[in-house]
């Protein structure tokens, strides 16, 4: 096996690592390193072995960690440097290894903005492929997250870094070559300074790659909320991201208690924050300001009520935070550093503008590779939180960073700023865990733009396109890209509309593991509240499915033309679903639903939601018969399973 062959590697030195010092060529740590102490030690569901070693020529000290999860067939590896004394030029160090086989194919897909998850299916034979997230955002053009297969193995491959990372698989005559790592590294190391590597993860298998992953990134990653695996969750939102104060939040909340809606969490995104200059936000939009202190002059009491009265009902409280920008207008940044005495004009890297819709935005990035920056923020986080009761935490990062990172480097520094930037991102969550034991993040970076694994660990992508709210009548394309995305994040969220509301088509491609209800002020009291209802009842009745197998029963699609079908069955919950979509241009009238991963001794029961006639077949016949469902243009089947004690 490929993960014994590199275990054995690590065993002899022969780590997967690849780097230059003062020109001269290192791979694998068997020359000019002595290795200083080991240990090992038990972890969730594997083992973790970190390694000391000293590299003589620089003196630096590198802690390599490979943590091993059997159950799983699943290894990952990380190194950190820590430099004594200053060093000198460290450059290119990235990951390499060799996939024995011959006629390689990956298959994966592109980020959010990557035309929509779109999927891709390379043969090795024909091509070398290279990627990069060249903006800055892991996940949002690329997506680090690969299956390679050869004649001899079949594994995923996982990079996870917070920033500007590349790949690169090539077939040669010995197997596959594949290289990873963060981009543009040649630098110095300052005396006392640490340097992070990204992630790397493989995982084999031998079928059945969908499930492989996501049991392994359920039981192993997924990060516990207050204590516990986190349950399907149905949140109510104030709709609208600007012109917000009291009265309006307050008329929203009480109107979807009116109706008798049971969300289990308050979803408040921007609309609160300041502009910068003081207590207040005179321009009234979030893209113009400070996403991490209140508005007081539309919040006098900072949503202390509304965390009162949530708490009251049993509720939680999201609030979303900017918090690594600041997007004061220039002109007024004078007034912003007065509103801001501690705060160091130093601690900017620097600008990004855009025009957005006529709009010229600026955004100052803030430094969170300085730790008393990072402090400084984290107290204003915590500020705000405490005194609205806020108890779910929503992060977002609007602007692409790389840039900025790379011109704030010296030539002899080239990739410092993003290391120290990345490492900074990941403790501030850390801290925010840490002073919240048990809170429930949310990942955003204009939807899903920053969702590599080691973020995946502390926070849920719930928010995995900002297409849900931009373009909310685009419902084949919502299939879509939660078919692709539940290969690799089984837990994620859409907005329930008021398009999704008005029929059963629109209002099941929103279903999900958290689904949001989403009207504006100005919409709510035109919402057909009794129809909502019913589609938030059919969905708990099916929503515990989510966290089992996953199987595509039709080839992902975002057209009109084609069928959409797709299943889930929970084990655990005994509980499963098939899911039909015939699009509006779809001239199928029936569809054999042949379903997937059934015991073949048992029976099932069937019971489609909206006839309520139910079936009861054996596992066997429904994976290799299936069922025959009718279809008509725009239509959505819905089927119930339940195993039979």
């Amino acid at each position: 096996m490929l993960i014994d062959d590199l275990k054995k590697q690590f065993q002899q030195n022969e780590l997967p690592i690849v780097f230059s010092y003062d020109g001269q060529e290192y791979s694998g740590f068997n020359r000019d390193f002595e290795q200083l102490s080991s240990n090992s030690e038990q972890i969730n569901r594997g083992e973790c072995h970190t390694t000391l070693y000293r590299h003589i020529p620089s003196g630096t000290l590198w802690t390599v960690i490979i943590r091993h999860y059997p159950e799983y067939n699943a290894l990952e590896w990380q190194a950190e440097i820590y430099a004594p004394e200053k060093t000198g030029i460290f450059a290119d160090i990235h990951y390499e290894l060799n996939v024995p086989g011959t006629h390689g194919r990956l298959l994966g897909n592109y980020g959010d903005e990557g035309g929509g998850y779109k999927e891709f299916d390379f043969s090795l034979d024909n091509e070398r492929v290279y990627q990069e997230a060249e903006t800055g955002r892991p996940t949002h053009y690329v997506f680090p997250y690969y299956r390679l297969e050869t004649d001899q193995n079949k594994i995923a491959a996982v990079l996870s870094w917070q920033g500007a990372w590349f790949s690169q698989f090539e077939q040669a005559a010995d197997g596959v070559n594949i290289s990873m790592g963060q981009k543009n590294i040649c630098a110095y190391l300052e005396k006392g300074e640490g340097f992070r590597l990204p992630l790397m993860l493989i995982q084999e298998y031998s079928s059945d790659p969908v499930n492989a992953w996501r049991r392994f990134y359920i039981d192993c990653n997924m990060p516990l909320v207050k204590g516990e695996r986190v349950k399907p969750l149905l949140a109510a939102f104030n709709g609208v991201c600007a012109g917000l104060n009291n009265d309006i939040v307050r008329r929203v909340k009480e109107t979807y208690d009116a109706h008798g809606i049971d969300y289990d969490f308050w979803w408040f995104d921007a609309g609160w924050g300041t502009d910068g200059t003081g207590p207040h936000n005179k321009s009234g939009w979030w893209y113009h300001g400070v996403n991490f202190e209140m508005n007081f002059e539309a919040f006098p009491d900072g949503l202390e009520w509304l965390g009162k009265a949530l708490k009251r009902e049993g509720r939680d409280f999201m609030l979303w935070f900017e918090p690594e920008v600041v997007r004061t207008p220039p002109e007024q940044l004078e007034e912003f550093f007065k509103a801001h005495p501690q705060f160091k004009r130093e601690w900017f890297l620097g600008t990004f503008q855009k025009e957005w819709c006529g709009i010229i935005l600026t955004a100052q990035l803030i430094d969170l590779g300085n730790a008393e920056c990072r402090k400084w923020l984290e107290e204003r986080i915590f500020e705000v939180m405490d005194r609205a009761g806020a108890n779910i935490f929503r992060i977002d990062f609007n602007i692409p960073p790389a840039q900025i990172w790379a011109e704030h480097d010296r030539p002899d520094r080239r990739g410092i700023t993003e290391n120290h930037y990345c490492a900074g991102y990941l403790q501030l969550l850390k801290d925010i865990q840490s002073r919240y034991p048990g809170i429930l993040m949310d990942s955003c970076a204009s939807g899903g733009g920053r969702n590599d694994l080691e973020t995946l660990r502390l926070m849920l992508p719930l928010h995995y396109s900002d297409h849900q709210d931009m373009f909310p009548q685009d419902t084949n394309t919502f299939i879509y890209m939660q078919q692709v995305l539940y290969r690799w994040f089984p837990y994620i969220k859409n907005f329930m509309s008021p398009f999704s509301v008005l029929d059963k088509y629109a209002a099941r491609t929103v279903y999900n593991p958290c689904v949001s209800c989403a009207f504006a002020p100005e919409e709510i009291d035109n919402i057909d509240f009794d129809r909502l209802k019913e589609h938030l009842k059919e969905w708990r009745l099916i929503n515990k499915a989510y966290m089992g197998n996953y199987y595509e029963l039709e080839k992902a699609s975002n057209n009109n033309t084609d069928i959409k079908a797709f299943m889930f069955f929970n084990k655990e919950e005994n509980l499963g679903f098939v899911m039909v979509f015939c699009p509006e241009n779809c001239t199928q009238t029936a569809y054999r639903a042949v379903l997937q991963g059934l015991e073949a001794q048992k029976i099932y029961s069937l019971e489609d939601i909206d006839t309520h006639n139910v079936l009861k077949m054996q596992g066997d016949l429904l994976c290799s018969q299936g069922i025959e469902l009718n279809l008509a243009p725009r239509t959505a089947r819905l089927i119930k399973i339940s195993g039979e004690c």
